[in-house]
């Protein structure tokens, strides 16, 4: 993606009469029809490519619902625009003071019904916007992707989570030291003990197939070459205000087998005592890095200006996109990884996004960030349905008593007997080993913690 910048863009003729800013005018005054409002009733250009030299044609021709390319192209196409609110992939839930946005899309002349099934097509595909150039950021409202991660905004996603979304994200950590676990120590570069009370991020990635030095021995400091991932992880976590820092290669003996063994079966509980696990979702390994962080650069958005509106290219919901693309996804060992997390912040090429087991926020949309009144969210009926991971073990379960073990597990109370609760375990259990042998295998027992967090799991 290329951001276009306003004093070189070309526009066509057909382009500029286009009036954007009415339909933002009709839209923040409440008189947004369902149907949408038509805004170029001849675009077949969009999907000809007749305009080749026009920034916004070459922009708005990947805004084509697919289910309507292939209808008959003798009715013709239409430049229609939506509510966002109404209409946006993931938008189950309102927050204060959301800010609508213009749904810019392509459809066929001879469409009549436009329901979410068009939009959770075209979202998965990319998305489009529009917002006033001088407009202020507001919740849900589209915006510029940094060069740079707000590591900021990402102290406030965690935050957020830890004060104000219950026990579905804070379960009880662990109450001693996990035995054998190992942590790099940021400031020092130091690969230490981890003690009781140490908190730590965790980092998820795809290891480059390339041999390089890796050590756990106590005390010993890394070595003087890391991969690129390792070293912006390193980064990001003194950014996010720790100090700590688990990464299975610095912090597992690779060579040894007896505590390579020992701690791949305790992957359950360096996971999700973490207080959140940096996901490298980017490129092929972890030489790529954290896009944003380190020297690695972001893809960057396409943005057409047009008098008093801009036009945002949102490109694909970056959830759909690690499912689709990233290398890390495929991965048996990330995805018990991610799974196991309670909070990941995921870095894609384009931009990052965070997800635990009650809220989504990425990048490209104002965030709590911009909610004034935070305190008014009611946590427990706005769950996001959205997640990557959460259709598995991130929705509204009803809590059973548990009793939490020292090193941060929960054991049920009640007795686990019955065909009743062996089926709902089982219901989770088949989704899961699914996905998990899709992956590409490495060691069989990758999914080990996973299996161990089901043995556990309470029926929901």
């Amino acid at each position: 993606m290329n951001n276009i910048s306003s004093t070189n863009q070309q526009i066509c003729e057909r382009c500029l009469r286009i009036d954007f800013v009415n339909a933002l005018w009709a839209l923040e005054q409440g008189k947004m029809d369902p149907q949408g409002i038509i805004l170029d009733g001849d675009a077949g250009r969009f999907v000809s490519g007749d305009e080749a030299t026009c920034d916004l044609c070459n922009l708005l021709s990947n805004a084509a619902l697919s289910c309507s390319i292939s209808d008959s192209e003798a009715q013709g196409f239409e430049l229609r625009a939506f509510s966002y609110l109404q209409n946006g992939i993931g938008v189950r839930h309102t927050i204060p003071g959301a800010q609508d946005s213009l749904m810019v899309v392509v459809t066929s002349k001879n469409t009549v019904i436009f329901d979410e099934i068009f939009f959770d097509d075209y979202g998965y595909n990319g998305k489009y916007y529009v917002v006033l150039t001088d407009g202020q950021p507001g919740p849900l409202k589209p915006q510029e992707i940094p060069a740079l991660f707000d590591h900021g905004r990402a102290r406030l996603w965690i935050d957020n989570c830890k004060e104000d979304h219950g026990p579905s994200c804070n379960k009880p950590v662990a109450s001693a030291a996990i035995p054998g676990m190992k942590l790099i120590n940021c400031n020092t570069l130091q690969i230490e003990p981890a003690q009781h009370g140490m908190q730590w991020i965790a980092l998820s990635y795809v290891w480059s197939p390339q041999p390089s030095s890796s050590s756990a021995q106590v005390n010993c400091r890394l070595p003087s070459e890391l991969s690129a991932s390792v070293k912006d992880a390193m980064t990001l976590t003194r950014h996010l205000g720790y100090q700590y820092l688990w990464v299975d290669k610095y912090c597992i003996d690779q060579s040894n087998v007896s505590e390579l063994s020992d701690q791949i079966n305790k992957m359950d509980l360096i996971y999700s005592n973490a207080e959140a696990t940096i996901v490298g979702a980017a490129g092929p390994d972890e030489t790529y890095g954290l896009p944003g962080v380190g020297s690695t650069k972001r893809f960057k958005q396409d943005i057409v200006h047009v008098a008093g509106a801009a036009i945002i290219n949102m490109g694909p919901h970056p959830a759909v996109y690690v499912e689709e693309e990233s290398r890390w996804w495929k991965r048996g060992w990330t995805f018990q990884e991610g799974l196991l997390s309670r909070r990941r912040i995921i870095f894609t090429e384009t931009q990052a996004f965070f997800e635990c087991n009650t809220a989504s926020w990425i990048e490209s949309l104002g965030g709590i960030e911009l909610v004034k009144d935070r305190q008014s969210l009611n946590w427990t009926k706005w769950k996001n349905g959205t997640f990557l991971l959460s259709h598995f073990m991130g929705q509204p379960e009803t809590q059973a008593p548990t009793e939490t073990t020292k090193h941060g597990g929960n054991e049920l109370l009640e007795n686990p007997a019955g065909d009743s609760m062996i089926a709902r375990r089982l219901v989770d259990f088949f989704p899961l080993i699914q996905q998990y042998t899709t992956r590409s295998l490495t060691y069989l027992n990758a999914a080990a913690g996973m299996l161990k967090i089901l043995a556990k799991r309470k029926p929901s």
